[in-house]
């Protein structure tokens, strides 16, 4: 199976009517594409933003995760955690909402 969606769900203009609010996005979004790439994840989302997100999309919608940037070795200073372990374990916990 093949999905086709965007980054991001904020950053299409052309998708919304100017009378979508910042907070709807998302939802509208959902009704356009089956599937988004979560930017933010790039930073570790908090466990409320997700449960969030899941909450404003149908049960069959997909999100694409990035992993965190210190992760990934693009983090430019020291990892904000005590350890990688604390690092990892705070992404599991943010994305094993999504299941």
């Amino acid at each position: 199976m093949i999905y086709v969606g965007l980054t991001s769900w904020g950053d299409h203009p052309s998708l919304y009517s100017t009378s979508t609010s910042a907070k709807d996005k998302l939802f509208d979004y959902s009704g356009h594409f089956p599937i988004v790439e979560v930017d933010s994840a790039f930073y570790i989302p908090s466990v409320g933003n997700v449960e969030k997100w899941c909450s404003e999309t149908p049960n069959s919608f997909r999100f694409i995760l990035k992993a965190y940037q210190g992760m990934t070795g693009h983090l430019r200073d020291e990892i904000p955690f005590e350890s990688k372990n604390d690092m990892f374990n705070e992404f599991k916990q943010a994305v094993e909402v999504f299941k």
